[in-house]
């Protein structure tokens, strides 16, 4: 007996005759000894397998991911074994390996070796693509209109290689197309697969009943809370009658989300009856709005960091439900090296029509940057008009303020000027917090009025030094930006996992008689943590002698930032940045002398609130003083929270 169990001992190193179990091959003698030892080593190897498949394998492979603990007995090694080779069976024909033939084996050599031989095949591609709708209704005539419009959303191409994964999202896709259209009831069918073994292609038929168009017939509101139905139905702003569309779900749930009084919000719909509207068959849709109301006193607190601006914390208060009638009243304070402000504001929601806030705010802010120093309050009131133009979000804003000051850069001065500030802004993109298509437009003119001074740097002898001018008593800014995002691939369309490329461009221009009129706080300055971040906070522009900025009365700022998705939660950028600011009112795309421009790389973890960004700016000139000392920093680092643009 003693010499049976040590010939039973060497068996793990001996390599023995092959038996099939179950479609996988093993040796008779591995696990003959089991129940002295617990758990056995082993390790796994491919024959031909493609890198790409590996890889996904190893993500789903029981066998990797018990590979530290071992394996405890033969029958449960040959189950593992049989599952695993059933995934990597999927995985082959999922990217078109119709042909793949597989084998699993596991070995005693000088250890345990668990062995994936695999024949794949010759790669299946596409050949042609066709849509069948099990009804000729007014969707498949429409559809079949545009064949440019088809092509866009049948995204797979002829001669690609076959890839489930993406025939997948292609359906999808083609489902929330006819949503978007208004069939909201379309359902597309898993594709059916015709596939020509001898060529090796495959044809691909989706399956689609589009149904009627969908109209909205009633509109209800469930779910606990203590917030009036005609506030959430306002920031829903759905009509009976008007044809139900996805991106009219899409745009109602963020607007009701961003109110800050929900926790959750699933707006869902329901088929009704049928019925006959302007000589054509409608399906009448009932939606209901599902919210569950979160506490509305809110306390937040942030913090960010910059080489030029040193350390800032942010703090609020906020209760978004006053008096239960929605009404937001709250308190903001910061605190940095370079600026210390607090505000307390007050908003009406619905004031005068549906979506019309009116705001108010008091303002008190501490100076102490390199252009200048000082103090400054302003006041604040008006109206805030939000709309949603072709499903997308537009904001008008009139508000009138009032602003005292005393700031000082060599000269003080102390000036009053009361004026308007009005601004248009159009979302065209596709995600509020992430977005990887579409564009933001934002138009601002401001408009004050005043006696505005002429200031005139001070002398040894004399330290401050005003000149009012009376015959310059109005003051006009214009500033406009432009975001734009472009998908780097097709697949954008189906996630927000692929990489982007982000555009920016900032044109500003300040109409008054002479740039020394314009309040230092009022000038268009470059720098900082979210523009031209290859230099210094307010350092982008000229400079005094002494490394002073000056600012100026007009600029052009543009960005080009590539964003890559590493992960689920991590991603990285690489930027270039150029500013432009001159004295002059009009600004210039480019003016020797006065342009400057750098790059740099970043790193972003992203939250549901906006991605928290490390960012490193390279400067391509460094500037000197009069001394020959160097102005600029060879890097400059960003620690802080949201986009860049």
């Amino acid at each position: 007996m003693r010499i049976l169990n040590r010939i039973a001992a060497v068996s793990f190193f001996i390599f023995y005759e092959f038996s099939c179990l179950g479609g996988v091959w093993a040796t008779q003698s591995v696990f003959e000894c089991s129940s002295r030892v617990k758990r056995k080593a082993y390790k796994i190897e491919y024959v031909g397998v493609p890198s790409f498949i590996g890889k996904e394998f190893e993500k789903t492979s029981i066998l990797v991911r018990d590979q530290k603990k071992g394996i405890a007995s033969k029958k449960s090694a040959i189950k593992s074994i049989r599952y695993d080779k059933g995934i990597l069976k999927q995985l082959f024909l999922q990217y078109g390996f119709f042909d793949a033939q597989i084998k699993a084996k596991m070995a005693v050599r000088k250890g345990i070796i668990i062995l994936f031989e695999c024949i794949p095949g010759e790669r299946y591609k596409v050949l042609e693509k066709n849509i069948s709708f099990t009804s000729k209704t007014h969707a498949a005539e429409e559809f079949f209109q545009n064949l440019q419009k088809a092509k866009k959303i049948l995204q797979i191409s002829k001669g690609e290689y076959v890839n489930f994964l993406l025939i997948e999202f292609e359906r999808n896709y083609l489902q929330q197309y006819f949503k978007k259209e208004g069939y909201f009831f379309a359902i597309v069918e898993v594709p059916i697969l015709d596939l020509n073994t001898e060529h090796k292609t495959a044809n691909i038929v989706y399956e689609v009943t589009p149904g009627q168009r969908a109209v909205i017939s009633q509109v209800d509101v469930s779910g606990e809370q203590k917030v009036p139905k005609k506030f959430i139905l306002n920031r829903a702003s759905f009509t009976c009658g008007d044809i139900l569309k996805s991106s009219a779900i899409e745009n109602a749930q963020m607007n009701i989300v961003e109110s800050g009084l929900f926790s959750n919000v699933n707006i869902s719909a329901t088929k009704g009856t049928e019925k006959d509207r302007n000589s054509e068959k409608v399906q009448e849709a009932l939606v209901n709005i599902d919210v569950t109301e979160c506490l509305p006193r809110v306390i937040g607190a942030g913090l960010y960091y910059s080489a030029s601006e040193g350390w800032a914390v942010a703090a609020n208060w906020q209760n978004k439900n006053f008096q239960q009638r929605c009404h937001n009243i709250g308190a903001l304070a910061h605190i940095g090296q370079k600026e210390k402000s607090s505000m307390f504001f007050y908003t009406i929601p619905d004031a005068f029509r549906p979506n019309q806030k009116v705001h108010c705010d008091v303002t008190a802010k501490h100076f102490d940057t390199k252009a200048y120093k000082g103090d400054k309050i302003s006041v604040t009131a008006g109206i805030i008009q939000t709309a949603q133009v072709l499903d997308h979000c537009l904001e008008l804003s009139l508000l009138p303020t009032f602003e005292h000051g005393k700031l000082t850069r060599k000269s003080s001065y102390e000036q009053s000027i009361g004026g308007v500030k009005s601004s248009i802004k159009l979302n065209l993109s596709n995600h509020r917090v992430y977005p990887t298509k579409g564009a933001i437009f934002n138009v601002e003119f401001d408009q004050y009025f005043g006696r505005f001074a002429h200031i005139i740097p001070a002398t040894d002898l004399e330290k401050e030094h005003v000149d009012v001018n009376k015959n310059v008593n109005t003051m006009s800014s214009i500033t406009c930006t432009a975001s734009g995002y472009v998908p780097f691939s097709k697949q954008e369309k189906y996630g927000r996992n692929a990489p982007v490329l982000a555009l920016f461009l900032k044109v500003g221009s300040t109409i008054i008689k002479d740039l020394e009129y314009i309040p230092f706080d009022k000038r268009f300055y470059g720098g900082g943590r979210n523009l031209v971040r290859s230099y210094g906070y307010q350092m982008s522009g000229d400079l005094e002698s002494d490394g002073t900025p000056i600012g100026g009365a007009s600029i052009v700022e543009a960005c080009i930032e590539p964003r890559i998705r590493i992960s689920q939660d991590f991603g990285a950028v690489v930027f270039l940045d150029y500013s432009c600011i001159l004295e002059d009112n009009f600004p210039r795309l480019y003016k020797s002398g006065h342009s400057n421009a750098g790059c740099g790389i970043g790193l972003r973890y992203f939250t549901q609130f906006g991605p928290i960004r490390f960012d490193l700016g390279f400067p391509f000139k460094r500037r000197s003083d009069i001394n020959g000392k160097k102005i600029d920093n060879s890097v400059q680092f960003y620690i802080s929270v949201g986009q860049a643009f």
